[in-house]
């Protein structure tokens, strides 16, 4: 009898040890699985962010279509509009029709250079002191009127309308016209609302507050579905978290727009109601639940582990929101499924590469739209070099780029900054004037673009090694 307690003992204690150690594995597991579904969580959120972000970029975008077409259009010259009274009809009804340019659009208005007129989307034509009272502008001592003609580039106001409306401006430059001041300013009145609307259709169903950022300006805030408002500075990082708070970062490619969302810390359920529930029930009824989890975590989430794996290592090829969410629909039919087998892990890994294969394409089409700008931008250099006033400020409001993403694609073509590049390229062309015509020295810096003959000639000295002079009796030896 001894004999057979000390055995039955024996193989009870062993088995404890066993059977507790897969409790223990199948607890890691659960929570490897929790912290790897958090961070899907927190790449989501962020995929859709970039979605808004360069939905924000593609409605700026549309308000600088605008201004193009007013500034090519004869309509909107003002000596069109001097030319007969009836002509103001004529513009309005072709102003109107911009309405649809964008989603975010309310009215808008034109208002020309040293003039109290304001033409209004509306169809109507009004002084500016009127304009004010009728849209709720703050317009203190009449500054409101130099703010908008000093209007340089694209620009965000806020906080100057009484229903917080955003008020967007775009300089208008006629076409044909040197360059120099803007003819005139076109206005849009952009309801915070409508915004809202946009980002909803980007991350719709997120309680959270998001902060947007114009060049690193903070322009608007939106509380969603009751946040609380929260209003913080801009993160380093794409994921920070700051108290109960956790913060996301997304930017647009050229970094002009920034949005931050801030939501609620979600703690892992493993450190919560999991420890705090299943201890309350008795040891045979935790004992069972673990090894159901123990089971379903080796026969399930093993497989969708490795789908995970391989389908998010692409993940930031994704580029389309249809894409993202063809995605989803397949991780909730994976979850309505009672079991899961490897057939269908074969199955759906297929769909999912057939959808990452169209966002590698959407991902190569980017690119040759980048090399396209660059064609276009050196191209547009090679024409204007011989322009004294051609700068990177110029080339940026041309393509409508910023300076440091035109400076990173030179680099990236020709291994030169912007400066070295048009330096050496003014400098060839020099010589092959010094080499082709009978241009004295003293003419060559202007016909080489330079507005300083002491500054073209340390330049031809450094590139070439020589003075002008020195290269041109070289030449004529």
């Amino acid at each position: 009898m001894r004999q057979y307690s000390v055995k039955h003992t024996y193989i009870f204690s062993t088995f404890a040890l066993i059977f507790f150690a897969c409790i223990l594995a199948g607890m890691l597991l659960l929570y490897n699985a929790l912290a790897e579904l958090r961070k899907i969580n927190e790449t989501q959120i962020l995929d859709r962010m970039a979605l808004y972000a360069e939905d924000l970029l593609l409605q700026r975008e549309a308000m600088y279509n605008v201004s193009y077409m007013i500034s090519t259009q004869i309509f909107f010259r003002d000596f069109y509009l001097k030319q007969d009274p009836y002509n103001d009809i004529v513009m309005l009804q072709e102003f109107s029709k911009f309405q649809s340019n964008s989603p975010i659009i309310g009215d808008y208005f034109l208002l020309y250079t040293n003039s109290d007129d304001v033409f209004l989307s509306t169809g109507a034509k009004t002084r500016f002191d009127f304009f004010c009272n009728t849209y709720g502008l703050m317009n203190p001592e009449g500054s409101l009127y130099e703010t908008i003609m000093n209007t340089q580039a694209f620009s965000i106001l806020s906080g100057i309308t009484g229903n917080e409306n955003l008020v967007v401006l775009i300089p208008v430059r006629f076409y044909n016209r040197k360059m120099g001041g803007s003819d005139a300013v076109v206005g849009f009145f952009v309801s915070p609302a409508q915004i809202h609307k946009r980002q909803n259709l980007f991350i719709g169903g997120i309680d959270g507050t998001s902060q947007l950022y114009y060049q690193g300006e903070l322009f608007l805030t939106l509380q969603k579905n009751g946040g609380s408002s929260y209003i913080v500075d801009v993160p380093d990082d794409p994921v920070t978290n700051i108290g109960k708070m956790t913060l996301y970062r997304a930017d647009t490619h050229d970094g002009l727009y920034t949005v931050v969302l801030a939501l609620p810390k979600q703690p892992l359920f493993f450190y919560n109601e999991f420890i705090i529930v299943n201890t309350v029930y008795l040891l045979f009824i935790l004992i069972l639940a673990l090894l159901l989890t123990l089971i379903v975590t080796h026969r399930i989430f093993v497989p969708i582990k490795k789908l995970i794996n391989n389908l998010f290592v692409s993940q930031t090829a994704l580029s389309s929101r249809n894409e993202f969410f063809e995605i989803e629909k397949l991780f909730e039919k994976m979850q309505n499924e009672k079991t899961i087998s490897e057939t269908m892990i074969a199955d759906l890994t297929q769909e999912v590469q057939s959808l990452l294969q169209r966002a590698s394409e959407a991902k190569d089409k980017a690119v040759r739209r980048e090399k396209s700008d660059i064609e276009k931008i050196i191209s547009y250099i090679d024409i204007n070099l011989t322009d004294a006033s051609l700068c990177l400020d110029k080339i940026a409001h041309e393509f409508h780029l910023t300076n440091r993403y035109i400076s990173k694609l030179i680099n990236q073509k020709t291994g030169y900054n912007y400066q070295e590049y048009l330096t050496r390229l003014r400098i060839a062309y020099a010589q092959q004037l010094l080499r082709g015509s009978n241009m004295t020295v003293a003419k060559l810096y202007e016909s080489a673009g330079y507005s300083s003959s002491s500054y073209f000639i340390k330049a031809f000295k450094q590139i070439s090694g020589s003075t002008p002079t020195e290269y041109l009796k070289q030449i004529n030896k």
